[in-house]
């Protein structure tokens, strides 16, 4: 994974040389941030998806919806959000936001239960779209487990809180990769 976010970041480097006002034209434009905040859940227990709109630009943008569509494995409690419209349909839910003006942010949640007759265990990917005049559909997404119980308390850190030090290392241990061959490529050419 390290390596494909290096690969990424590479990618976009040479990207923005060849084209500069491709990265110019992705960073005005409206932004959807979706988050869980139970991603480890046991059947019949609750979570709550958030979804966060905002345009960093400075034009406004007109017909702005989000569409969420539920995993089945998960059953829809209740859906708000900052301003706009709310609308239900099963396991749909659509925040009509209307327009978005510059530097303005909305807010949405999205509440929902695991059933408690899941086969466990179960993923559930949530995937938001959003959607506006003039601009392409954007998708993104927050996973969760139902699964049959918790960790228990170890007192180790998840693997995800040494994610800074392991793409360290990864770094650098690509940069003396590097190093490396640049010398026997030079020690090849000197013999």
């Amino acid at each position: 994974m390290v390596i494909l976010n290096m690969l990424f970041a590479l990618l976009m480097i040479v990207g923005s040389a060849l084209f500069p006002d491709a990265a110019q034209v992705l960073a005005n434009e409206p932004l959807l941030i979706h988050n869980v905040d139970n991603a480890l859940m046991r059947p019949g227990e609750t979570a709550t998806f958030s979804l966060l709109v905002t345009n960093p630009g400075v034009r406004s943008y007109s017909d702005v919806v989000i569409s969420d569509t539920l995993p089945t494995i998960l059953r829809l409690a209740s859906a708000g959000a900052s301003r706009g419209e709310t609308s239900i349909s099963g396991q749909a839910v659509q925040f009509t936001l209307g327009h978005l003006a510059p530097g303005e942010t909305v807010t949405m949640q999205v509440s929902v239960r695991a059933v408690d007759n899941v086969q466990i265990p179960a993923d559930a990917l949530n995937a938001a779209t959003l959607s506006y005049t003039g601009g392409l559909p954007r998708t993104v997404t927050a996973a969760v487990r139902v699964t049959a119980g918790r960790l228990p308390a170890t007192g180790e850190r998840p693997l995800q809180s040494y994610k800074g030090i392991l793409e360290t290392i990864a770094l650098g241990a690509v940069a003396a990769l590097a190093f490396g061959f640049g010398v026997y490529l030079r020690f090849r050419r000197a013999t």
